[in-house]
């Protein structure tokens, strides 16, 4: 049922329902009536037309296919203890120094991820791959430390799905677009992919070394390496924790940051990864 209000002669306020409540409220809402329907008739004029149309719920579910875990591992010796995720190739123990995530960015197994998570590992694996828990090797073919990024290379176990559009570049993204996450967070018993969502907060560059995007999302410890989506589906930049401030300063709570998609590209194409001839976001 619809509400009105109207004010009484001392300033107090009554609700006025369907019912009538005298000859003068409903000779208005008779005159209101028609003016309402003419807006409404107009405005689905304006959606016939094609000049209005409601922005459709896209399904960001496909967009976790392409996102793989990576883990930086340590030899243990026989017996060593190691406080935290210790992973067995059936022959050796090594414990987890961290985890990020990672994006396959060609059907040959280069995936993109950021620098600091495959840094400072004596071997590298990733899983997150479709119908099999297993971990296959990395081999990290091409550093970019100043940026942090890192291209990386698998020999992929099964099918793979993997981006095909190049980054948008900053030129193309402005403060208040909506953008999405797949990252890898840690559970009991293993790892899972969370979905996480925000705006870009900044897209300001402080100087042309230092060009980042801000992400205003809760991205969480795993998410570095994980490749940030406008809501069309365009990647536009990788998400790192190694973003500081001018000073050296951390970014505040609830803002996270991304390497911008034209320093994404440059490195792809340093590293001889195309995506030309390539079918499908994923399979």
């Amino acid at each position: 049922m619809r509400f009105k209000t109207t004010r009484t002669k001392h300033g107090g306020i009554s609700a006025v329902t369907g019912a009538s409540v005298g000859a003068k409220a409903a000779e208005r809402r008779s005159i209101a009536k028609p003016r309402r329907s003419a807006r409404a008739v107009g405005l689905v004029a304006l959606l016939v037309a094609g000049y209005l149309v409601a922005p459709a719920q896209m399904d960001v579910r496909a967009y976790r296919a392409p996102n793989h875990i990576v883990m930086a591992l340590r030899h243990l010796q026989t017996n060593e203890p190691w406080n935290g995720i210790v992973y067995s190739d059936g022959v050796e123990r090594y414990g987890v120094l961290t985890w990020g995530s990672s994006c396959a960015v060609s059907a040959k197994g280069h995936l993109l991820t950021a620098n600091h998570v495959v840094s400072g590992g004596e071997r590298y694996v990733v899983g997150g791959w479709q119908d099999t828990k297993k971990l296959v090797a990395a081999e990290v073919i091409k550093r970019d430390e100043e940026n942090d990024l890192a291209v990386i290379k698998v020999d992929p176990p099964n099918d793979l799905a993997w981006i095909t559009r190049e980054f948008a570049g900053t030129e193309q993204v402005q403060e208040g677009m909506e953008v999405f996450i797949w990252g890898y967070l840690e559970v009991p018993g293993g790892f899972m992919q969370f979905l996480r969502r925000g705006v870009i907060s900044n897209n300001t560059p402080l100087d042309a070394q230092s060009r980042v995007l801000y992400l205003e999302t809760t991205a969480a410890f795993g998410s570095s390496g994980s490749p940030a989506f406008l809501q069309n589906g365009t990647p536009l930049g990788i998400v790192t924790s190694a973003v500081r401030l001018p000073g050296g300063l951390p970014l505040p709570a609830g803002v996270a940051g991304a390497i911008p998609g034209e320093k994404v590209n440059k490195i792809l194409r340093e590293a001889g990864v195309t995506t030309a001839g390539e079918t499908a976001t994923t399979r």
